[in-house]
């Protein structure tokens, strides 16, 4: 007890803001998590691997619809951290999204600590941690806030640069095995995307004749070597269970999704655009600057010499794939925070020097600026005031009783996983739910249900003759 309270005691001005930071996580992203509904595409086809993995217990394949998965490619580890949330928290939105809310956690917490350690101001670290997880690129659809791989990749790409970088600088065999541990969790996460960010740490040990002997190491190799072995043999082992399953990676998620893709996107500024327009709103030639000024101050072996390397080679591989996706971009909020971290520190630095602890009221004022635009950006996903189709729908079935007795059909006249997430909530209740199709013969339902937009369209596609099962229809 006294070595923790000296501890306390020696950190507790770090202590105070890493608070702050925790506080600020709490406000913007526990209190938004329930936000319905599941997203459409890679939210809901990731929450419906969970369901159907904690069903079968293939722990090793995802499923979808009762088959080995073919479209989400991606390793299960996401889908493992799901199973144990919402093992604990229940098959809702917050038990789904959980792991990703606590992966943006962990951003901030390295982020915070790294910085204080690498002698920045403690409030400039606060700062920056905010920064990582309150970017707008990080709180639109697609990123931190919701049940999609990024977060979590986020976090393990951000753990491996520090844990290299440190490795770089202090040769101890600890820090090197937790960045390959890193890249590891971070391939079983989201595939060959954690790559992204190695061309950078790479260049990093090259320029310096004393991380070059690191990087070219025994321990170095041996430490992502063995990371490699347990990578290959998931993919052995799943290709066992799942016979082709190499042969979709290698087209889909590998090499085919960035060196030829048929909805190839050739434009090279995909990335630098949606910075300028939505992803970097409000921090768009802050970040430029500050990047600038951590060129201005280089010296190679610095933390803001990491994110610049980051940047220069993480955006263009980024840039020149064929496949382009918004959220790609994620990866660089990291290095664009520690390029934040040199200005602010340095700008702080001065204004103490002409007003003493001028940067602690300065720095409060900044947290609490971002924290109230994050607000404001996180509340945008809140459409309970004006549904869609979709949720008034799934408002439906979430806030009604139904009959154990009853066939019931869903129709919507969309793409309908996120909506299948629910059915089998239902389903795994006793209820018997499935999504309607025009097709279907009448008696294969009790009732349909349905949002009034869609009423036309079931009735111009329906051909039938005899009874008609119950329409209820939502929204008139």
């Amino acid at each position: 007890m006294k070595r923790v309270l000296k501890f306390l005691l020696a950190h507790k001005y770090t202590l105070y803001v890493l608070s702050v930071v925790f506080t600020v996580w709490v406000v913007v992203y526990l209190n938004t998590l329930s936000i319905p509904i599941i997203q459409q595409w890679d939210e809901a086809r990731n929450a419906i691997n969970t369901q159907e993995m904690l069903q079968n217990g293939h722990w090793l394949v995802r499923y979808f619809e009762g088959q080995p998965e073919t479209w989400e490619l991606k390793p299960p580890f996401l889908i493992w951290t799901q199973c144990l949330s919402t093992g604990v928290l229940g098959m809702t939105e917050f038990g789904i999204r959980f792991p990703s809310a606590l992966a943006a956690l962990g951003i901030a917490i390295i982020t915070m600590l790294f910085l204080v350690q690498e002698g920045i101001k403690p409030i400039t670290a606060a700062i920056c941690a905010t920064l990582t997880i309150t970017f707008p690129a990080a709180l639109h659809p697609h990123g931190f806030l919701f049940g999609d791989h990024d977060a979590l990749l986020c976090f393990f790409q951000a753990l491996m640069l520090v844990s290299q970088y440190r490795f770089f600088k202090t040769g101890k065999s600890f820090w090197v095995w937790i960045a390959a541990l890193a890249f590891l969790l971070g391939w079983l996460t989201k595939s060959i995307a954690v790559c992204f960010v190695l061309p950078g740490i790479f260049m990093m040990g090259i320029i310096d004749a004393e991380y070059r002997k690191r990087l070219f190491s025994v321990k170095q190799i041996a430490a992502y070597s063995a990371a490699l072995t347990i990578i290959t043999a998931y993919y052995l082992a799943r290709n066992h269970y799942q016979p082709g399953y190499t042969d979709l990676v290698n087209q889909e998620e590998w090499l085919g999704r960035f060196a030829q893709h048929p909805d190839a996107n050739n434009d090279i500024f995909y990335y630098l655009k949606g910075f300028y327009k939505e992803r970097l709103h409000g921090f768009v030639f802050p970040a430029l600057l500050a990047f600038c000024w951590s060129l201005y101050r280089w010296k190679k072996q610095s933390f803001s010499a990491m994110g610049c390397m980051i940047i220069l080679f993480t955006l263009p591989i980024i840039s020149m794939s064929q496949s382009k996706n918004f959220w790609y971009d994620l990866p660089l909020l990291f290095p664009i925070a520690l390029c934040m971290a040199r200005l602010l520190n340095d700008l702080f630095h001065y204004s103490d020097q002409k007003l003493p602890k001028s940067s602690l009221i300065i720095g409060a004022l900044l947290i609490l600026i971002i924290t109230k635009n994050a607000v404001r950006m996180v509340g945008s996903h809140d459409h309970s005031k004006n549904l869609n189709k979709k949720e008034i729908t799934i408002q439906y079935l979430k806030t009604n009783r139904f009959s154990t007795t009853e066939k019931y059909g869903v129709y919507c006249n969309a793409f309908n996983t996120d909506i299948r997430f629910y059915l089998n909530n239902l389903n795994r209740k006793g209820y018997n739910f499935s999504i309607a199709e025009p097709g279907n013969h009448p008696d294969d339902f009790s009732t349909i249900i349905m949002a009034k937009e869609d009423e036309a369209s079931w009735k111009s596609q329906r051909n039938i003759s005899g009874t008609e099962s119950k329409l209820i229809v939502l929204g008139r």
